[in-house]
């Protein structure tokens, strides 16, 4: 079900992002990227490749900071991302022991 709620979340943001300002569109989607991540949270091996994105990602919802420089957060957390999705495709490959 939590993953109803975000996928609600989403939805409602892309409506919503049709209204607002622009640059309210990366926080919405950095914001969905945070509560997909959370979804992850049981799962501790998982999790553990995604958590301090996700704890990046907090950080910035956690603090009121009018110098961010989303460009390059987003661009590391793309990389920090794809280099945790290569990780855990190369451990899914790997045969049971």
């Amino acid at each position: 079900m939590r993953i109803a709620h975000v996928a609600a979340y989403l939805l409602a943001s892309g409506r919503t992002m049709l209204s607002e300002p622009m640059e309210y569109g990366p926080f919405r989607l950095l914001d969905g990227a945070r509560r997909a991540l959370a979804l992850l949270e049981g799962d501790d091996e998982t999790y553990a490749r995604f958590a301090s994105i996700h704890d990046r990602i907090q950080e910035v919802f956690q603090t009121v900071r009018l110098d961010i420089d989303l460009p390059t957060l987003l661009d590391e957390l793309c990389l920090e991302m794809a280099a945790g999705m290569r990780e855990w495709e190369r451990a899914d490959e790997r045969p049971p022991q």
